[in-house]
């Protein structure tokens, strides 16, 4: 997997387990972790094609007044990322409270809290017309882009054969380990 993906992470590595053979059971399995909320990055990435609204798409859609039509929400160049590429969840957070796109509204930003934190950044979204679209960020005068809206959705191209990896590493892996089961469950043998 380190092989297909750019800088993958744990969740993505650890997405599938191996449950063992046994004597009364001699049948290996691996399979898929069942992914939160019954989603699965690795599906698009097995089949290719578009993937699903991530959330932070449905908050924004569902709560920022934009005039505007928004199908993904994208990270922008001035985006800071972390080290397996993608947007760290606090920098996430702050912006979504910034332009009150938050599911609970209270933990969105008021007056109050921007006056008590007047150097923090701000988070915007421009009207259509003024800026590019996506959202914004304001410190000091520096003005960066954070996020982008786009009109489509990204499609993927399918590029993890799960199955037929899965079988190329069993044709190698096969003989010798069950060599070595068998010699095991002879020597273990009552």
């Amino acid at each position: 997997m380190r092989k297909v993906f750019d800088r993958p992470t744990r969740w993505t590595l650890n997405a599938f387990f191996l449950r063992r053979a046994t004597k009364r059971k001699p049948e290996a399995t691996v399979e898929r972790k069942d992914a939160p909320r019954g989603r699965h990055c690795l599906e698009v990435e097995e089949r290719g094609g578009t993937r699903p609204k991530t959330g932070i798409e449905r908050l924004i859609i569902g709560n920022v007044a934009y005039e505007d039509h928004i199908e993904a929400v994208v990270p922008a160049r001035g985006a800071r990322l972390n080290a397996h590429g993608n947007l760290p969840a606090g920098q996430i957070q702050r912006a979504l409270s910034n332009i009150g796109a938050q599911q609970d509204r209270a933990q969105n930003s008021t007056d109050g809290s921007r006056k008590r934190s007047a150097r923090a950044a701000r988070h915007f979204v421009p009207k259509p017309g003024q800026l590019s679209p996506g959202v914004w960020k304001r410190q000091g005068k520096r003005l960066t882009k954070f996020l982008s809206f786009t009109d489509r959705l990204p499609r993927y191209g399918a590029r993890f054969d799960m199955e037929g990896h899965g079988r190329i590493v069993a044709a190698r892996e096969m003989p010798g380990r069950m060599r070595a089961a068998i010699r095991k469950a002879f020597s273990t043998a009552r």
